[in-house]
């Protein structure tokens, strides 16, 4: 398949890479139908962080091609939204609305990179979200925001206690990751329906009023690539 690595500084390349393969029973392998240019990826692009032809990618949409046999939440053909870290979910750390410091957490960025093709993503259960059908192609771009930026966002909204006048303490909702929300259904939207590049934004509002969410770092600067 082919993949993008930043070989060095400054050095970005498309290359041929493996084809992702399920390594473990709680993997996927997801065909990317989007991905992102983070502002993160600034860094090392610019040598202020070490690079050695690094995979890219970490913040990405796509359609689950195979499973592994201990996954539950997801079937062959689902649209999924992915985090940018992986993580179980259920460990108690995840469990207390941190999941970017689960137990088993990696960043997607530096170990698997999703400018790709295709992606193996471990921990699938913990790391996608399932939207309740296939998206509009309109909606798609948008949906990345949920796979990074609504994680940073989250985090600073609870770090900062955000939240309605009239309870402004974070945690008087169920805690939920923030991809979650862009599996909800939008008011006055359908996934069937036409949608604008502003729809997340409402899960955006909406996730500002739940509960605590992933740790996160940096934040999405770029448009989809097809």
């Amino acid at each position: 398949m082919r993949g993008i690595v930043m070989a060095a500084p400054g050095d970005v390349r498309v290359e041929e890479r493996e084809d992702p393969k399920i390594l473990k029973p709680t993997d996927a392998i997801i065909r990317l139908t989007a991905t992102c240019i983070c502002g993160s990826d600034l860094w090392p692009y610019r040598g202020v962080e070490r690079v050695n032809h690094t995979p890219m990618g970490h913040e990405y949409v796509g359609i689950v091609e195979e499973i592994g046999d201990e996954v539950t939440t997801l079937k062959v053909g689902d649209f999924v939204v992915g985090s940018f870290v992986i993580s179980d979910n259920t460990c108690e750390i995840c469990q207390s609305g941190y999941q970017s410091r689960c137990v088993h957490g990696e960043f997607v960025s530096q170990t698997i990179g999703t400018q790709a093709e295709k992606a193996r993503i471990p921990y699938a259960d913990g790391a996608l979200v399932a939207t309740p059908a296939h998206p509009d192609p309109e909606l798609i771009p948008s949906l990345l925001a949920a796979s990074d930026v609504l994680g940073t966002g989250w985090f600073a909204a609870v770090a900062a206690e955000a939240g309605p006048a009239s309870n402004p303490h974070p945690d008087f909702a169920p805690r939920m990751r923030p991809v979650d929300y862009a599996a909800r259904p939008l008011p006055s939207r359908s996934f069937d329906g036409a949608h604008s590049a502003g729809s997340l934004g409402v899960a955006v509002r909406r996730g500002a009023r739940g509960g605590g969410g992933p740790g996160a770092s940096g934040g999405s600067s770029g448009g989809g690539l097809r």
